[in-house]
């Protein structure tokens, strides 16, 4: 098997509004996720958590945030791609942004 980095893409004014809402309100919201999880739990290895995107080092201090950023991570394993991308076809977030990069062994 291999192991897949998968990033979730959003906006951050997406991701603050998120963020302030009452914990019941992102409980709800997170349902789905964890529903997706169970299905998937032979490949999920680490679904990760929301990020937020509060600081930027070297060139990119000087750079104002991106309008997309990335909103979370999870960590999957499959034995190519293209199961890897198959494992998202029914995913809460599929419509939002989603990219996999694949774990190179060094």
């Amino acid at each position: 098997m291999k192991n897949f980095l998968v990033l979730y893409y959003s906006t951050p004014q997406a991701m603050e509004a998120f963020m302030a809402l009452p914990e019941e309100e992102k409980q709800a919201g997170t349902a789905a996720w964890d529903i997706w999880k169970q299905n998937n739990s032979d490949t999920v290895t680490d679904l990760g958590a929301p990020l937020m995107a509060t600081a930027s080092v070297g060139k990119l201090e000087t750079e104002s945030m991106p309008t997309q950023i990335i909103s979370g991570y999870s960590i999957i394993q499959a034995e190519t791609v293209e199961k890897a991308k198959a494992i998202f076809k029914d995913h809460p977030y599929k419509d939002h942004g989603i990219h996999i990069f694949e774990s190179v062994n060094m």
